[in-house]
């Protein structure tokens, strides 16, 4: 402010009565108070505070899938350490991100298991936090497994050459009442590409037969990925289950 500037203020000032002397002091005292709040506010704004975890599944949680989603994300801040034990205290694998925000395991759960989720983790500003969490998985009331056999119910072995007209049969050992699920759980793969396609000829057994015969050379890949699956009546895949093996001359 110059110094006539100044000189005006100060004759207004004189000029102004008591009660607006008065008045004018109220108004400095609730400037300074708002703009001390605020400065304030910003200083509890920026208060540290530790990381903000989501966990999957929840705590407590009760009947998980085996193959369900088991995620650790930090919402804020980032994981330093996760740590998912059974309770027999065997360590699950898992995976971290590239930028330590979320976990994931790396091999499917087990059946009737109560695990263990230790998370340490650090805040944007820096603070140390740790919390634990327990889950259950689900204890099926029956289970079945698949092989994979030829329709004259011998098994396909694994590096085994068969002839070029093999049709792939899976066999559960027991009857099926969700056959689409299971059927979505199967697969063959072949080399080169040979279309084909599942049949159902009981509640237990599901053929995959080539539109057209293979190619002397060809490699076939079947596989069953039902571990962890729901397939109706309360019946759970016990195992995945795979073999490999090539089509060789004509009719071996």
């Amino acid at each position: 402010m110059t110094s006539e500037n100044s000189d005006r203020f100060v004759r207004r000032a004189r000029g102004i009565g008591w009660s607006g002397r008065l008045l004018l002091a109220v108004f400095v005292v609730v400037i300074i108070g708002v703009v001390g709040a605020c400065a304030h506010f910003g200083v509890a704004s920026k208060a540290p505070g530790p990381a903000q975890i989501t966990v999957t599944p929840s705590a407590g949680a009760h009947d998980v899938e085996p193959v369900a989603q088991v995620l650790v994300k930090a919402d804020t801040g980032t994981l330093t350490d996760v740590r998912l034990v059974n309770e027999s205290g065997k360590a699950v694998p898992g995976v971290m991100t590239p930028d330590n925000t979320a976990w994931k395991p790396t091999v499917p759960l087990g059946y009737g298991r109560t695990y263990t989720l230790t998370v340490t983790s650090r805040g944007p500003n820096g603070v140390a936090a740790t919390q634990a969490s327990s889950f259950s998985t689900l204890r099926p009331s029956n289970q079945t497994k698949v092989t994979f056999t030829t329709t004259a119910e011998a098994a396909l072995r694994d590096g085994g050459i068969y002839g070029v007209g093999t049709v792939v049969v899976a066999h559960f050992d027991e009857q099926i009442a969700d056959r689409a699920t299971a059927e979505r759980q199967l697969r063959v793969i072949t080399d080169p590409n040979v279309q084909g396609s599942w049949f159902w000829v009981d509640g237990q057994n599901a053929h995959w037969r080539p539109e057209r015969y293979y190619a002397p050379g060809t490699t076939v890949t079947a596989e069953a990925k039902i571990y962890g699956i729901a397939l109706g009546d309360g019946l759970f895949g016990q195992d995945d289950n795979q073999v490999s093996f090539r089509i060789g001359d004509d009719w071996q």
